[in-house]
């Protein structure tokens, strides 16, 4: 190897390293999200000050306490100024402190049995006085609301598995119960949607008398009841589309009840409970520490973390460590607003990137290996190139993304029905699924194996090459094919080692358990065998037998002889 080969081999390595941490640094993922760019998106929604302002400023002082409290727990700035703040309002307003909102209707509800000035203890309290249920009772009664006159005509069943009946001495929680709901749906708290849902079991449980689905929405509102205020109940359930969305909140609630302040602040500010709770028993205590680190950066956060609805890869140490104005994030604060600002792009980028870097890598490990001495085809050697470009890119991308290949996704909450009244629970009957799906990461992997063993085809086919250009007899290049068998027989080796290593790292836990993707690596190693022995070295080695035996002159045929001429007999004189 000359001085300028090496050379050139240092410099297509440098260029390359540079090209691909540059792709490194640009915070664009497939599977999920990069703090930064979740910490960039902040910047152009407005932060928890601001959302505390607009929640007093309309009158909404339950909404703002919740705001105030995951404030505190996502530990921002001055969030104890926030606390202080709702607090004096509530001092200011105590009629409006007493419900966390305004409402006419629970004004007129509530005028024979006027509420209790502490306002704690949720708003069920305040429903479940004797002379409140006959006050809200006898406001419901006047509805001309037709949803709201049907959930009230659930008071009359008798088949609530949970709760008491009415009849009986301990109905009070049932008919608080059914009055809060019903006072949802008359101040259309809840969405059309789910009014449509609520009125249909309703009327469904009161035409056959099966109060199991309807009794389940019960016990939901009965758990939020019993820890939020009015105001604050209304602010969560707002923009929910079904009363699965309400199941699933109460659920979140019981699973992680320390998280429930960030639970209620991001349905309060996002307006889209539907999304947090998906979120949320999608990816579990990790997305709990996602949603949290949304919050304290603000509601760009927030909408972008539950519009894309993926994990965040990186650190989520609350508060962020380090500040903006460091070096580092200094360099990289431009790739993050590029990449908020064009996510597709960003994207590009990165791939066109780790293409780009890994065709000058495999250039320069070209220059130092004996490919350089083999002479081929232009499109052979860019079908070679771009090959190598393509498995360098792909190992990069599994590596640079978490959730990819390399890591498994977070584990969600398991989903429970659980009891508030008698304290038990019992899983949900779901239906099993039985259809299989190849996901995202499956696909990577199989993409990657079929990669490698393309590249162990084409190497293969070098050699091969590499041989028949060479200057020797046909008997030489015969024992030099022979010498390679090893090589030609390198895929099977390759593919075993692949699904050794797969199936090592998923019992480790540190991918995905997949046997499909495991064992496609062998599949690919045994048809890359078999291709290359029986359409290339195989022919390859019949071409050489015979130029060694037409050289030779072995296995011709033999020379026609004349036969001698038979001895006459001689003729009698």
């Amino acid at each position: 190897m000359t001085s300028r080969g090496l050379s050139l081999a240092v410099v297509f390595a440098a260029l390359g390293v540079a090209i691909v941490a540059f792709g490194w640094l640009v915070p664009s993922q497939f599977k999920s999200i990069p703090a930064s760019v979740l910490a960039g998106a902040g910047r152009s929604g407005a932060g928890l000050p601001e959302e505390v302002r607009r929640q007093l400023d309309a009158g909404h002082p339950g909404a703002a306490q919740l705001v105030a409290d995951a404030a505190l727990l996502v530990k921002f700035r001055n969030a104890e100024l926030l606390v202080d703040r709702v607090a004096e309002y509530n001092q200011l307003n105590p009629d409006v402190a007493v419900w966390g909102e305004s409402d006419p209707y629970l004004a007129n509800a509530f005028k024979a049995a006027p509420p209790a000035t502490d306002g704690t203890g949720g708003v069920l309290r305040q429903f479940l006085r004797a002379d409140a249920r006959r006050s809200v009772g006898d406001f419901l009664a006047a509805s001309k609301n037709g949803a709201t006159r049907a959930v009230v005509a659930t008071r009359e069943l008798q088949t609530y598995q949970q709760f008491l009946p009415l009849i009986s001495a301990g109905g009070a929680p049932l008919e608080a119960t059914i009055h809060l709901t019903a006072m949802l749906v008359q101040t259309q708290a809840f969405t059309d949607e789910v009014i449509v849902e609520l009125r249909a079991l309703a009327e469904e449980a009161v035409r056959t008398g099966d109060a199991a689905r309807l009794e389940a929405t019960y016990l939901d509102v009965l758990a939020l009841g019993r820890r939020y205020s009015w105001g604050q109940l209304v602010a969560i359930v707002r923009g929910a589309t079904s009363l699965k969305t309400l199941a699933q909140i109460r659920h979140l609630h019981n699973v992680a009840p320390e998280a429930a302040p960030v639970i209620a602040a991001a349905c309060v500010i996002s307006r889209q409970p539907d999304r947090v709770a998906s979120y949320l028993v999608e990816y579990g205590p990790h997305g709990t520490e996602a949603l949290a680190f949304a919050l304290h950066h603000g509601a760009g956060s927030l909408g972008l973390l539950l519009r894309q609805q993926l994990p965040v890869d990186g650190v989520l140490t609350l508060p962020p460590a380090g500040g903006r104005n460091g070096l580092a994030s200094s360099a990289t604060d431009p790739l993050v607003r590029f990449a908020l600002g064009n996510p597709y792009l960003a994207v590009g980028a990165k791939i066109t990137a780790y293409l780009l870097g890994g065709f000058l890598l495999f250039l320069a490990g070209e220059r130092v290996t004996a490919l350089r001495r083999i002479e081929l085809s232009p499109a052979f050697t860019a079908t070679v190139r771009g090959l190598g470009a393509l498995v360098i890119c792909l190992l990069l991308v599994i590596v640079n993304e978490p959730y990819l290949a390399l890591g498994a996704q977070p584990t969600g909450y398991e989903l429970k029905l659980v009891i508030p009244v008698l304290g038990s629970s019992t899983p949900v009957d779901t239906m099993p699924d039985k259809s299989y799906t190849i996901d995202l990461p499956t696909i990577t992997s199989i993409c990657f194996f079929f990669l490698v063993q393309a590249l162990v085809y084409y190497i293969c086919r070098l050699k091969l090459k590499d041989i028949e250009a060479r200057r020797v007899s046909p008997a030489v290049k015969l024992r030099l094919a022979e010498n390679e068998e090893n090589l030609f027989d390198s895929g099977l080796y390759v593919g075993i080692a692949g699904t050794c290593i797969s199936l090592v790292l998923q019992v480790l836990h540190v991918i995905q358990a997949n046997l499909l993707a495991a064992y496609s690596s062998n599949l690919f190693g045994i048809l890359c065998v078999a291709f290359i022995k029986i359409r290339h070295v195989r022919p390859f080695k019949q071409k050489l037998i015979l130029e060694i035996t037409e050289a030779t002159g072995e296995g011709r045929p033999p020379a026609p002889t004349t036969p001698a001429p038979a001895n006459q007999p001689a003729r009698a004189g």
